[in-house]
């Protein structure tokens, strides 16, 4: 669910950004607040400092995430999607017509916004693809192996992950109830393919057999 495969904080330090960022404003939110909102009406585009950020759509009391933001990640505010912060995060904020303007007065760095659009639009399609063709097992056993791909650690009995999300985070991010998500959480240990571990991390015990689980 990781939006960015490209971290844009790590390529603002190159001097080809340099004052890229100046007139940008620092925005913190607390935990659980909406940071945006389809009527909020702020046009902008942000990038992640910290913490952690759930883009969704929501109608008639029913929640689909799209993608979570995470330190480094660049989205903007003008979409039909809402933001919620999932941890205490920071983003700095840029109005549009300032970001277009600086891409006009460095057009070296034109290429890689082209770049992370691209990112921005493959992991979209992924989202909706997962949404449309996954039932909630499915892409339960999605998140655990994208996140085993991108952050796991290979121990003893299978890959550590460190996933840092409650149960019904969890049941947010895969269109599930809180009760669901943990009765999926005990089927996948009973089966053997999860352990639990501490700090709400998991270790993944037969990653394979996780990859069949998820296919549609």
């Amino acid at each position: 669910m990781r939006l960015l495969s490209t971290n844009v904080l790590d390529m603002m330090k190159s001097k080809a950004f340099d004052g890229f960022l100046s007139g940008a404003c620092l925005r913190k939110a607390d935990k659980g607040a909406l940071v945006f909102t389809p009527e909020s009406g702020e046009n902008a585009v942000f990038i992640v400092v910290s913490g952690r950020l759930r883009v969704f759509l929501s109608y008639e009391g029913r929640e689909f995430t799209l993608a979570i933001l995470e330190q480094g990640d660049i989205f903007s505010t003008h979409t039909r999607a809402m933001i919620e912060a999932m941890s205490h995060t920071e983003i700095m904020l840029m109005n549009t017509r300032d970001f277009r303007g600086k891409l006009v007065a460095h057009p070296e760095i034109s290429m890689a916004i082209v770049g992370i659009l691209g990112d921005v639009l493959n992991s979209s399609l992924d989202a909706i693809e997962s949404l449309v063709f996954q039932d909630v097992r499915q892409r339960l056993a999605q998140i655990l192996i994208d996140e085993a791909e991108a952050r796991g650690e290979q121990v003893a009995n299978g890959i550590s992950v460190p996933l840092d999300l409650t149960t019904e985070s969890l049941g947010l991010l895969i269109g599930a109830s809180r009760q669901t998500t943990s009765q999926l959480i005990n089927e996948f240990v009973r089966l053997e393919l999860l352990e639990r571990s501490e700090n709400r991390s998991f270790i993944l015990k037969d990653i394979d057999a996780l990859k069949a689980l998820s296919r549609p």
